[in-house]
C-alpha cells in the first residue's frame, strides 16, 4: 500500500504464494522505489528463507528474491544507503548441521543480485 501526502491510499497490492510469507520491515529508497523484506516459505523453499521485493513506485514488482539455504532463515531488519544499497540483518540455520541459529549481515547492491553480495555471520551469544 501507498499513500499521498494527506494519506489517501495510492495503490494497494498483495505479494506473495499460496504458504506462509510475512514482511517484516518496509522502506523507500532515494528513487522513490519501496523495498519490503521478509520471509516466505511458499517460493521454493523446504523451510523458511529470506524473501526481498522491489517495487517501483506503482507497486509493480521491479525484482523479488529470495536469499537463504534449505532449512531456515530470517530477516529482521534492513537499511537502504543513500545510493540504495541494501543492509539486512537477521539469522540462518543454513551454514553448518546442528549448530544453531547464527546471526548475519547481508549486504545488496540496489539490483539485489547475490553476486554483489556479503554475507557476514556470527554466533549467536
Amino acid at each position: 500500500m501507498r499513500l499521498d501526502p494527506r494519506g489517501n491510499i495510492k495503490w494497494q497490492q498483495t505479494y506473495g504464494g499460496e504458504k506462509s510469507d510475512k514482511a517484516k520491515a518496509v522502506a523507500i529508497a532515494p528513487n522513490g522505489d519501496v523495498i519490503i523484506a521478509g520471509s516466505t516459505k511458499s517460493f521454493g523453499v523446504f523451510g523458511q528463507t529470506v524473501w526481498i521485493l522491489r517495487l517501483d513506485e506503482d507497486g509493480r514488482i521491479k525484482w523479488s528474491k529470495i536469499y537463504g539455504g534449505e532449512r531456515w532463515d530470517e530477516i529482521y531488519a534492513f537499511s537502504i544507503d543513500k545510493n540504495g544499497n541494501i543492509i539486512a540483518g537477521g539469522y540462518t540455520e543454513n551454514l553448518q548441521k546442528n549448530t544453531g541459529k547464527r546471526g548475519y549481515i547481508l549486504y545488496l547492491p540496489p539490483t539485489g543480485d547475490v553476486p554483489g553480495s556479503k554475507f557476514f555471520v556470527e554466533m549467536w551469544m
